[in-house]
């Protein structure tokens, strides 16, 4: 078999120029050198192949081959097995590919180019490289080359959300007819050549023209172009069709987000899809007078059926009526209740009309001349076009704990709330109410009734967080029990946010207080006074109706998703609300900013016994037992353990004077922080420089896919560093030296043996410091001789 290295570079060709329109769906190029790369690899081993006589499966099996030990190279990142693929190389690349499905979901074009992307382009740059390679050149069929070519144009053009340029087809059509032309013509001289009588003209009066290999290429060509052409032209004649997209993700602006789109908010009310989207695309960034602002609520809905949240029914067209609207006061809430103003300024934002994210309640806004409304009933916010900044101002509403308990003196009693937030789930009602009534039991007010529904769901009812919903419950045959969405959650307690929240409204419904649920995101995070609300920060929560103080936000979530409860709806361990809130009026005067001071956070470390170092002192009995000769071979050997204890010993050594001569708490978790770096650097993961506590974080998580212990463990540390390096002068800060471990016991199983083994055995803090101590004791053991060597200097000076 003939290498054919001229068609084998047309292929690559080919194939390089098919994923050319991929730099459309992405936002960077860092794809494109293992693209290529794996593009070069397989036409260089297809000419290899061939030079050495392979049959057509085997040059393609060698191909593959070779593409996937490229690719083990190119995006392993420290998951070979003795440089070559294994299965812990799958299973990285299974990460890295859910990765990429979740942005492919999550984003439009252009989309950020992660790992999980460039794989995915790489992976594929690399199968169609083989069939194309293996039809247009193993095969020589060029023309059916064109299939796989053009599959993987289509899949670029689909998803681009607009129409690409028509030099991306352009190229791509000319480098396949000039492989299929340069084929065509290699076929037809060789015709001319098998038959004693060469295909040449019978006469020059014949009637059939140009029937040489010459016209047979011209005629060809002339083809060629007409049908590129037409493939130009015809489409501007025919009508539109609704584009169809990769995955219902890239290229659609609703319910996603992207580099250069907006931001489409869940009219289903299921945040599954967004809440397992970790990208931390930004949503919203703001500046805030609050220092713990609430979240931003963007829709609310009374009316569950079938185990679905229904969006409300709004026109935009009827409330988005004034550019400057007035702000009613907030539906049930008493002028007496104490509050306070608070101002946000959105400095950026990418949520579609007709949605808004405000916090409630409201009190003023200001869009900058864009109509907006109020939905009068939940105080949503609606606008007529997006916004990209706007300044609001809201209630930060303190009810004291009279107010909270007996309710608000003076205040009416009429309660304004729609019949729909005091209706049960028919479907779960007897359960919720049989479970309401034994976990309100001696809750004399809904205020405690409220709090008591929320710790069962918080804290006290053994509920787990999580994104993946607990399988069918079966009875003891084996059978799987019809259990309604929410009945299947009180019995498995396994769910993420909505569950938690539908459960405490139709718990605290069935106590005959009016609830019902907002949508919409956590406050993110702050970096230099700067608030970050990313798509992962999608959020639901219960907002409950007490007489005279209006709807208030409960968080029934546990605290490793939802932070901290509002301050009035937060329960001490310990406190009267554990043991049925008494209703003894005592300190019922009491105001929220009194109850701010004893809610402070109390951390409660437990200490981890410390692992023992091996060792001990060697028996004399031991050498005195071996035979002639073996003393000298033990020494030896035990003067190698020092060796190579050194290192390690060097890296406690260092870690340990940094931290002493650390001059405050910030000083030592400064201290602490470099120490979790050296060691996951050590690891094979080294942090990135100029990157915020932040970003770092995302950096870690993606590197090392950190289970959920391991994440919420590293958040604890970042966040506290940031504490440690913003807050006020001598601000407390908390040790986190066992969340550091904890990270590093999460991260350690996730590295190759030998990672682990030179993190254990040379620590980059261990031989800086015994390199510190080489050069300290040359310039001790020197420093006699240098005092000579000058003696002797200066004598013969004279």
């Amino acid at each position: 078999m003939n290498a054919r290295p001229g068609e084998a570079a047309l292929a690559a060709l080919a194939t390089v120029t098919a994923i050319w329109p991929v730099t459309t769906l992405l936002d960077s190029g860092e794809w494109v050198r293992g693209a290529v790369a794996m593009v070069l690899v397989v036409a260089l081993v297809g000419v290899a192949a061939r030079l050495v006589r392979l049959r057509g499966w085997q040059v393609a099996l060698a191909q593959t081959v070779a593409a996937a030990v490229v690719a083990g190279w190119l995006y392993g990142r420290g998951h070979l097995w003795h440089g070559l693929p294994g299965i812990e190389t799958a299973t990285a690349f299974n990460s890295l590919l859910v990765d990429a499905r979740g942005t492919i979901e999550s984003f439009t074009a252009p989309a950020p180019t992660t790992r999980g992307l460039s794989l995915l382009v790489g992976l594929v740059a690399g199968v169609v490289a083989v069939v194309v390679d293996y039809l247009a050149v193993t095969r020589r069929s060029a023309a059916m080359a064109g299939l796989p070519l053009l599959a993987v144009f289509l899949g670029s053009s689909a998803n681009s959300g607009s129409s690409l340029h028509p030099a991306f087809f352009v190229a791509l059509a000319v480098v396949w007819l000039v492989m299929v032309g340069r084929q065509g013509t290699g076929l037809v001289r060789r015709w001319s050549t098998t038959s004693a009588t060469p295909l040449t003209p019978v006469s020059s009066a014949s009637s059939v023209g140009d029937t040489g290999a010459a016209g047979t290429a011209t005629l060809g060509r002339s083809l060629g172009v007409v049908a590129i052409a037409a493939a130009l032209v015809v489409p501007l004649a025919l009508p539109h069709l609704p584009t169809r997209f990769l995955l219902s993700g890239l290229g659609r602006n609703d319910d996603s987000s992207g580099s250069g789109g907006s931001v489409g908010f869940s009219q289903s009310l299921d945040l599954a899809r967004d809440l397992a989207d970790r990208s931390t695309r930004p949503v919203l960034t703001y500046r805030t007078t609050a220092s713990a602002p609430p979240p931003l609520r963007v829709t609310v809905s009374s009316t569950y059926v079938n185990g679905s949240w229904l969006p409300p029914r709004r026109s935009v067209d009827r409330t988005a009526t004034s550019a400057d609207p007035s702000v009613p006061t907030p539906t049930g809430l008493d002028p007496s209740v104490p509050k306070r103003r608070e101002s946000v300024s959105v400095l950026g934002n990418l949520l579609e009309p007709p949605n808004l994210a405000a916090p409630y309640p409201l009190a003023g806004a200001d869009l900058g001349g864009t109509r907006w409304g109020l939905d009068n009933r939940t105080q949503s916010v609606l606008v007529a076009d997006q916004v990209s900044g706007y300044d609001l101002s809201y209630w930060d509403v303190e009810p004291t704990d009279s107010m909270l308990r007996d309710g608000v003196p003076g205040a009416t009693t009429n309660r304004v709330v729609d019949p729909r937030d005091l209706q049960v789930d028919s479907r779960s009602a007897a359960r919720v109410r049989a479970l309401a009534d034994a976990v309100t039991k001696g809750r004399t007010n809904a205020y405690d009734r409220a709090l008591a529904i929320q710790e069962f769901l918080r804290s006290n009812g053994g509920f787990t967080y999580s994104l993946t919903l607990a399988p069918p419950v079966t009875d003891q045959s084996g059978r799987v029990l019809p259990l309604d969405p929410l009945s299947h959650f009180l019995v498995t307690r396994q769910g993420y946010c909505v569950q938690f929240s539908t459960a405490m409204i139709m718990m605290a419904r069935a106590q005959g207080i009016p609830a019902r649920i907002a949508v919409g995101f956590l406050p993110g995070h702050v970096d230099r006074g700067i608030w970050t609300v990313a798509v992962a920060d999608a959020h639901a929560w219960p907002e409950l109706y007490l007489d005279g103080i209006g709807w208030l936000r409960f968080e029934p979530t546990p605290a490793a998703r939802s932070g901290a409860a509002p301050i009035y709806a937060t329960v001490l361990p310990g406190s009267s609300a554990d043991e049925g809130r008494p209703t003894d009026t005592t300190a019922s005067g009491s105001s929220s900013s009194t109850r701010k001071q004893d809610l402070l956070e109390r951390a409660n470390d437990v200490a981890t016994p410390q692992t023992a170092l091996p060792g001990g002192s060697a028996r004399a009995s031991w050498v005195d037992h071996l035979p002639h000769g073996w003393s000298l071979v033990l020494l030896a050997v035990l003067l190698g353990l020092v060796g190579a204890a050194a290192a390690p010993a060097g890296a406690l050594w260092s870690r340990r004077r940094r931290l002493r001569s650390a001059p405050d708490g910030a000083g030592r978790v400064e201290a602490q922080w470099v120490a979790l770096t050296e060691q996951l650097a050590d690891l094979g993961m080294p942090a990135p420089p100029s990157q915020t506590p932040r970003q770092l974080h995302d950096h870690y998580v993606r590197e090392a896919y950190l289970d959920h212990d391991g994440e919420q463990a590293l958040g604890r540390v970042l966040g506290t560093l940031e504490r440690a390096r913003y807050a006020p002068p001598r601000a407390a800060v908390v040790d986190v030296r066992q969340d550091a471990h904890r990270v590093l016991r999460a991260v350690a199983p996730t590295r190759p043996l030998w990672l682990r083994l030179r993190a254990v055995v040379m620590p980059s803090a261990g031989t800086a410091e015994v390199r510190r101590l080489r050069r300290r004791t040359a310039r001790a053991l020197g420093s006699p001789f240098r005092a000579v060597a000058a003696l002797v200097r200066r004598l013969t000076q004279r």
